[in-house]
């Protein structure tokens, strides 16, 4: 089954990734990044936590990175 990505997910991306430095990470866009992640990696949305250098949060914007950086 393809996976179908929406222009207004890449709108979203493309604005996160602007303000995403590796390391801050507003509100707002903390959000985006856990919708994102739950829609294309089917799974429930919840905000992982930010300890151990917020490991996970890099992993879930690699990811999303891979599919949604058309």
């Amino acid at each position: 089954m393809e996976l179908k990505i929406l222009k207004k997910d890449i709108a979203l991306w493309k604005k996160f990734k602007k303000n995403y430095d590796g390391v801050r990470l507003s509100d707002s866009d903390f959000n985006v990044l856990c919708n994102l992640h739950a829609v294309y990696f089917n799974h429930s949305f919840y905000k992982p936590c930010s300890c151990n250098g917020g490991k996970t949060i890099k992993q879930w914007a690699k990811e999303l990175d891979e599919i949604l950086n058309v």
